[in-house]
């Protein structure tokens, strides 16, 4: 769904574009329960904390969440990485399921992820520096009709790829698939 650019920050959780201080110390809290409850071994704590998605950022909407994202080293969690990802990833799903936090009308999301893990976001601001990590931009968007003929025209060969797949050039049709994969991503 396509989210109109603000001119600015959400005023509500922004002073200007310095977190305000009470959401700053309310989502840090919130960071810290979670960790209380996850019982990790004493040498394994935030590298960073960080805001990120629309709430860092200029696409914000009135409805928009709070994405906490807690930085963790998981080679010092004492076990196989994939484990270690699993049973964080999971943690956090039931945290955010258990947990009906909201700071100033918006609901806060926990996330945790791995210090060699890059996230794609718009804006980054870490809660612990009180700093941005990458500050927003003013992203011109598309216009919803142009958006609306490109994805008609996507769809279209697509479903003449499916077609072509039935008559069993299997190859081509990955190809080609391939192709308008790559233009739907440099869109």
């Amino acid at each position: 769904m396509l989210t109109e650019s603000k001119r600015g920050l959400n005023q509500g959780v922004w002073k200007g574009t310095k977190l305000d201080p009470f959401v700053r110390k309310r989502l840090l809290k919130v960071v810290d329960d979670f960790i209380a409850d996850l019982n990790l071994a004493k040498n394994v704590k935030p590298s960073d904390v960080q805001l990120t998605g629309s709430m860092a950022n200029y696409n914000w909407r009135n409805n928009s969440d709070l994405d906490v994202h807690i930085v963790l080293d998981f080679k010092k969690i004492d076990c196989n990485r994939k484990i270690a990802t699993e049973y964080l990833h999971d943690e956090a799903s039931l945290w955010n399921e258990h947990h009906s936090i909201n700071v100033r009308g918006h609901e806060v999301e926990v996330y945790v992820q791995d210090i060699t893990e890059t996230v794609y976001a718009g804006g980054t601001y870490s809660l612990l520096k009180a700093e941005w990590v990458k500050f927003p931009k003013h992203l011109k968007m598309p216009n919803k009709d142009e958006v609306k003929k490109k994805a008609i025209v996507i769809a279209k060969q697509i479903d003449k790829l499916i077609s072509d797949l039935k008559k069993g050039d299997a190859e081509a049709v990955h190809s080609k698939l391939e192709s308008i994969r790559k233009r739907i991503k440099s869109m």
